[in-house]
């Protein structure tokens, strides 16, 4: 959500300032490595700038790439870089939810069909659980459904938070004092939202529950499965 904020909000500028799209893509990818190398990223921030810059570099010679194709030279160009990122849960994590939401959302039917934002939400949470369930057991022994319930706050509150407190920090360097207090607050809002509705599994301790990790077989073979269902 970040990266997609300051990538819009850099191509919205120079849209203003008249520069052309391509120009516009180059100078958006760069942008993003420079903000990559200062917030010193985890892996889902690397994931997604990788996939931000190979979207503008590829728009700016004229290409277009499929959202799948994208994904997989991101996580190509990230073992180059880091072999040992193949280690990391949180690449796991963020790889395989990204394939899993491009890879429900080219089997389901046209958004009107998922009842609004609440049902893509769900439909969205439950692919992400199916494919995460063997990484969840594996690393942190445990599987929870919460997520289906949680994600309809949670997504919103996200929104709100990155919106609110980008608001914040422009506020406060424009010297506007009142603005960027009603920024903060609406940040803290968002983020007591996030921390109060993952207590749901304290007040319904049945919605997780632990289990031992997934042996090599096991997970081999549940995600053969998953994807011969998909395919």
């Amino acid at each position: 959500g970040n990266i997609a904020m300051l990538a819009s909000a850099v191509v919205a500028v120079l849209w203003v300032l008249r520069v052309r799209f391509r120009a516009a893509a180059v100078v958006a990818a760069l942008v993003l490595l420079a903000h990559a190398a200062v917030i010193a990223p985890g892996a889902s921030i690397r994931r997604a700038t990788a996939m931000a810059c190979l979207y503008f570099l590829l728009q700016a010679v004229d290409l277009r790439g499929r959202s799948g194709a994208v994904v997989a030279w991101s996580l190509v160009g990230a073992l180059m870089v880091t072999p040992t990122a193949i280690l990391n849960a949180g690449f796991w994590l963020t790889y395989g939810a990204t394939m899993a939401l491009l890879a429900t959302s080219a089997v389901l039917p046209p958004p009107r069909v998922w009842r609004g934002v609440a049902g893509a939400a769900v439909v969205a949470t439950a692919a992400v659980e199916l494919v995460l369930a063997p990484v969840a057991a594996g690393v942190f022994e445990r599987v929870t459904l919460a997520g289906l319930v949680l994600n309809l706050p949670a997504v919103p509150a996200m929104a709100v938070v990155q919106a609110a407190a980008s608001f914040a920090v422009l506020a406060d360097w424009g010297h506007l004092s009142l603005l960027a207090s009603a920024g903060g607050w609406t940040t803290w809002a968002g983020t007591r939202v996030l921390i109060d509705t993952s207590r749901v599994v304290e007040w319904f301790p049945w919605l997780t529950w632990r289990v031992p990790p997934a042996g090599l077989l096991v997970t081999v073979g549940y995600f053969a499965l998953l994807v011969g269902g998909w395919w």
